[in-house]
């Protein structure tokens, strides 16, 4: 069987590409969608951090109206400027994150690269969670829960991947996430974890 195409639409291969190893042979390269904004876990954290923020900056202006302590305003500014990165920071972290990116899938492992630093999961490894879109155009793979040296925070990251907050509440997780070629980096998953591909 020939070996997934390496040049996707999404192609991100000069990210990835000098963290390959001698002799590492790339199956695929990809990154994610950067045109997908929100995902399953902001259901719960949209409503969450309007509720935040409004009675944040509800605290904050009766605070000011009342002449308060400036240790109040203060302490009152700050929560108004969590809710606010709950709101809309978090987003265009989220955005200018993907675009720095890349995945990656070999004969020899997976893994994916965000500015200077790498996660990497092996590719015998078979404990990864795929979970698509509801209109199945977009994947995403994750392998939170596995030895990859994310376990300490596994229960906690999934519930902030994608969401912006990971990698500020948590580590980051070794997961890919609004993948537009999810078949074909399946198929790559699915090579790489064959003897005979190593």
């Amino acid at each position: 069987m020939s070996a997934p195409d390496a040049r996707q639409p999404d192609d991100r291969r000069a990210l990835v590409q000098p963290e390959l190893r001698p002799g590492e042979r790339l199956l695929w390269s990809g990154g994610p969608d950067e045109a997908v904004t929100f995902g399953r876990n902001d259901l719960f954290l949209v409503p969450f951090s309007l509720l935040w923020c409004g009675f944040a900056i509800f605290w904050e202006v009766s605070v000011l109206r009342e002449g308060a302590p400036v240790f109040f305003v203060l302490f009152g500014g700050v929560f108004v400027a969590i809710g606010l990165f709950f709101v809309v920071g978090r987003f265009l972290l989220k955005r200018s994150r993907k675009t720095r990116t890349g995945y990656a899938v070999t004969d020899q492992r997976s893994f994916l690269v965000v500015g200077s630093t790498v996660h990497q999961a092996p590719a015998k490894q078979q404990n990864q969670q795929v979970s698509w879109s509801r209109d199945r155009t977009h994947v995403s793979v994750d392998w939170t829960d596995s030895t990859t040296g994310n376990t300490p925070f596994g229960a906690r990251q999934r519930g902030l991947t994608n969401t912006g907050l990971d990698g500020v509440m948590a580590p980051l997780p070794m997961t890919f996430v609004d993948v537009r070629d999810g078949e074909a980096l399946l198929r790559a998953l699915d090579e790489s974890s064959r003897p005979e591909a190593r």
